[in-house]
């Protein structure tokens, strides 16, 4: 029998499509070294996340009181995060790296923001509502210093009964129990007044 002849054309198209096997082979061993690579920068990203939370002298977590009212204490927090996402992802080595890490880095951020914005929120109630104590506290104390003057007490009680009533709004109390809050207030600067008249405060009380 006559030995059949080869085709040239579809050895070559074998061949091309070998060659294309080949390369989509390659691509989506390099797709998964770039996802790895994006990985290990968003775990860096969250390691030093964690950083600038959770340090004890320099985490957001240790600022309290004043300091997470100013406008310094969100801006400079957030912008250290950005600063640390945006240098991982200039480190990176090619545009599929740094779209996975952009991905990954995003759900970080938010992760980041939430804790920055709880803890503010968290810290800017308890100092608001030790600002309400002090000015109330210090109302009182005013009372007791000028007792004979009607219009320091005027004042002063009204200044004690506006802290009472923020604290009280402020922690969601109900009507029975901010009047309750009130009354204690007012019993506090009426019992002030008296006991320092019959005392007799140096310089007020003959």
């Amino acid at each position: 029998g006559v030995a059949p002849r080869s085709n040239l054309g579809d050895e070559l198209s074998s061949a091309g499509r070998q060659v294309q096997s080949i390369a989509e082979v390659i691509d989506q061993a390099n797709a998964r070294q770039d996802e790895m690579n994006a990985r290990d920068a968003a775990n860096k990203l969250k390691e030093h996340a964690m950083l600038l939370e959770y340090d004890p002298k320099d985490g957001l977590k240790s600022v309290s009181g004043e300091g997470v009212t100013k406008p310094e204490y969100l801006t400079g927090y957030q912008q250290r995060f950005t600063d640390k996402a945006d240098a991982l992802a200039a480190g990176l080595s090619n545009d599929r790296q740094r779209q996975m890490f952009a991905r990954l880095s995003s759900v970080e951020g938010l992760q980041f923001k939430s804790a920055l914005l709880t803890h503010q929120a968290s810290e800017t109630k308890r100092f608001n509502d030790a600002t309400d104590n002090s000015t109330a506290s210090n109302a009182v104390a005013k009372i007791a210093r000028d007792p004979a003057n009607d219009l320091t007490f005027a004042v002063n009680l009204r200044e004690a009964e506006d802290a009472t009533k923020r604290f009280a709004q402020r922690n969601g109390l109900g009507a029975e129990q901010t009047e309750s809050a009130m009354s204690a207030i007012r019993g506090s600067a009426y019992v002030a007044r008296i006991q320092a008249l019959m005392h007799g405060i140096p310089g007020v009380v003959e």
